[in-house]
This record gives structure tokens, C-alpha cells and sequence, in this order.
């Protein structure tokens, strides 16, 4: 049992270093994801920015589109002006040079009107493009960045989920193992029964009756018993612990570096009977700390020989 014990709690400590190793996973994860939310924070701080960027630019395009109609629109009014000139051209020489020398003037003016408006036109355009550029690059590492957080979001449930599973696997192994009792280990009976059966021998329980005994008590408690005890088995136990209990006796009166012996006589039915103790220093094996202490030791009970007894003997010796 203690062996099996053993099994249970390394089982369980490993189960522990894989919770605690999964708990690490989890936080790493964690991290990361927290690190992924702050960089698609940023990425959504710079689109936001250039979104602002894009609207000024766009709102500048429009500045110019409107000035460029405007020019247009002037141009249009240089041209009926043109037209009215030429028109006004017959009524004299004078007249006509005047007008061509302002024609030429609102043509030059015209044309460089339109390189002006030709070159902001073009520096927009780049800008614009620029700027669409940036845009699209924002967009992917944001769906990179939504991509990876979804892919850990995922990685974390199944952590979850796996770790779950081995503590509930681990709990129903637990609990099957603790519904049984095993009297026997490897074809030899094992310490925790032997102990057992010479408590409820000592207590007065007939030798017949205590595998029921144990059988009764294991199933009140919701436990099967795995095995039976029989009568020659635990006469054997018992014989098994007079001799270890001899045995420890002769150690601890070995080791003892004083004792003290005792005695109590009584009879019935006109035989005496003596009681022997001796009382030491030995451990007290009781706790987990094997402090030394005074302990009393029983020695057994054994008739004494009387009187008559010695008489006979002497008389058969003499015969």
C-alpha cells in the first residue's frame, strides 16, 4: 500500500510539474499575446495617422483641383477675350497691337499657370501614392498581427483544454485506485495488513472471522478488498510478529545502557503464575522522530514451579 502510495504521489507530482510547466506556457503565451495587442495598437495608431495624413492630402488635392478649375475657368475667359480681340482686331492697326501684345501677356501668364498646376499636380499625385503605399503596408501587419493573436488565442485553449484532460485523468486514476485495497503485494502479504490482522486478533476477534472483519469495514468505508486472509495465514502472522517483537526486544536490551527488571506473582487453581516487565531506555517508534524514552517491555507469563513439583523430581532422580 505504501508502495502504491508512492506510485500515486510521484504520479501526482508529475502531473503537478506538467501543470506547472503548462501555467508557464500559458504566460508566455500571454506575453505574447499581450506583446502582439500592443503592436497592433501601434499599427492601428499609425494607420489612424496615416488616415489624418491621407485626409490633408486629399483635402489639399481638392485646394488644387478647385484652383485648377479656376484657372480653367479663366482661361476659358482669356479665351473669349481672345475672340472678342480678334473680333475688335478691324478697328485699327493700333488697337490690334495692343491686343495682340495682350494676347501674348495672358498667354504667357496662362502657361505658366498650367506648369505651376502641372507640377502641384504631380507632387499630390506622389504624395497620394505614397501615402496608399503606406496604407496597404498598415493593413497587411494588421492582418498579420490578427492572424497571430487568433493563433494564440487558439494555442491557449488548447493548453487549456490538455490540461484539464490530464488532471481529470489523473484525478478518476486516483480515485479508482484509492476503491481498491490490495491485502497482498507480489504473492506476499504486505506490512499494513499483517499489522491489521494482529489489531484485531489482539482485540479479541476470533481467527475466523477477520477476513470478514476487514472485508465488512474496507466495504463500509467504499473500498474492495483484493485478496483473503486465512486462519493458518494469520496464525503465522501472528508467530511472524512474536518473533519480530523478540527480536526488537533483544536489540533495544542490547543497545540499553541500563534496565530494570520487575515481577508479579499470582495462582489459580493452586498454580502460580509470574508476570516479568523490564523497564529501558529505547525509541519511540510511534512518531516520525525516533526520540529515546523510557519504555516498559512485557516478558510474558510462565507458571512457576512450586514445592511439590521440586520434591518429585528429586524423588524421581533418587528412584
Amino acid at each position: 500500500m505504501n508502495q502504491e502510495l508512492l506510485e500515486i504521489q510521484k504520479t501526482v507530482q508529475n502531473l503537478e510539474i506538467s501543470l506547472a510547466e503548462k501555467e508557464a506556457q500559458v504566460a508566455l503565451l500571454s506575453t505574447d499575446l499581450r506583446y502582439s495587442q500592443e503592436s497592433v495598437a501601434s499599427l492601428l495608431s499609425q494607420l489612424k495617422s496615416q488616415k489624418e495624413k491621407y485626409k490633408a492630402v486629399y483635402h489639399e488635392l481638392r485646394i488644387e483641383r478647385q484652383a485648377r478649375k479656376r484657372g480653367v475657368d479663366r482661361q476659358t475667359l482669356l479665351e473669349q477675350q481672345i475672340n472678342l480681340l480678334k473680333l475688335a482686331e478691324i478697328s485699327g492697326l493700333k488697337e490690334a497691337k495692343n491686343s495682340s501684345l495682350a494676347i501674348n501677356a495672358l498667354k504667357g501668364e496662362n502657361q505658366s499657370l498650367q506648369s505651376e498646376l502641372s507640377q502641384c499636380l504631380s507632387l499630390w499625385r506622389g504624395r497620394l501614392q505614397e501615402t496608399q503605399e503606406k496604407f496597404h503596408m498598415a493593413h497587411l501587419m494588421l492582418k498579420q498581427s490578427s492572424k497571430a493573436i487568433s493563433q494564440l488565442k487558439k494555442a491557449r485553449d488548447h493548453a487549456d483544454i490538455r490540461q484539464k484532460h490530464a488532471t481529470k485523468t489523473a484525478r478518476e486514476k486516483f480515485i479508482k485506485e484509492t476503491k481498491l485495497h490490495k491485502l497482498m503485494h507480489k504473492g506476499v502479504y504486505t506490512e499494513d495488513t499483517c499489522n491489521l490482522v494482529r489489531l484485531l486478533v489482539k482485540a479479541g476477534c476470533s481467527r475466523q472471522y477477520v477476513n470478514q472483519v476487514i472485508v465488512a469495514v474496507l466495504k463500509s468505508a467504499g473500498i474492495e478488498a483484493v485478496g483473503t486472509v486465512s486462519k493458518s495465514t494469520i496464525t503465522r502472522i501472528i508467530k511472524e510478529g512474536f518473533f519480530a517483537a523478540q527480536i526488537q526486544l533483544g536489540y533495544e536490551m542490547e543497545n540499553a545502557e541500563s534496565m530494570t527488571f520487575s515481577a508479579d506473582g499470582t495462582s489459580h487453581r493452586s498454580i502460580n503464575y509470574n508476570s516479568r516487565h523490564v523497564n529501558l531506555i529505547a525509541e519511540d517508534y510511534s512518531g516520525e522522530n525516533a526520540e529515546q524514552q523510557h519504555v516498559t517491555r512485557f516478558l510474558g507469563i510462565q507458571s512457576s514451579l512450586d514445592g511439590i513439583a521440586k520434591s518429585l523430581s528429586m524423588t524421581g532422580k533418587r528412584l
